[in-house]
């Protein structure tokens, strides 16, 4: 799933390291990174950043694994409720869909990296082959690592 996932984001991630840069200067500011669970989209380009400034992929898999144990259980009622009344009915399966689409693998992330590097060698390859530009990368560095 995760290797379908990257390659069905190829054309999405060129256009938007060129497009939607932070203030069109890469990360100058702060910026917010979010999406509907804040684990795979936002899990997945997170896990990427990091990996490419070095961080130790046991590091980057642990905190992804542990981002469904954060949703909180107001945020997981709320999530069952707009997603339809088949997933609050209580039973063994609609609890059993709800908890996958909760889940945060480690597996998940530990596939999207290697992929990557499968294709590109290095994480960092793969953001400089997909439009970032060096010095950006290198801000990104300065701003997580300081």
């Amino acid at each position: 799933m995760a290797a379908r996932h990257l390659s069905q984001d190829r054309a999405r991630a060129r256009r938007g390291a060129r497009g939607r840069r932070t203030g069109g200067r890469g990360l100058r500011r702060c910026c917010l990174v979010h999406c509907t669970l804040g684990k795979d989209r936002t899990g997945v380009l997170i896990a990427v950043l990091l990996a490419a400034i070095g961080v130790r992929d046991d590091d980057i898999e642990r905190t992804y694994a542990q981002s469904s144990a954060l949703l909180g259980d107001g945020f997981i009622d709320e999530l069952a409720a707009v997603l339809g009344p088949e997933l609050t009915a209580g039973s063994a399966r609609s609890e059993a869909a709800l908890e996958a689409i909760l889940a945060s693998p480690a597996a998940y992330i530990q596939d999207i990296l290697a992929h990557i590097r499968y294709d590109h060698g290095t994480v960092a390859a793969y953001l400089l082959a997909n439009g970032l530009e060096p010095e950006e990368l290198e801000r990104v560095r300065n701003k997580l690592v300081g």
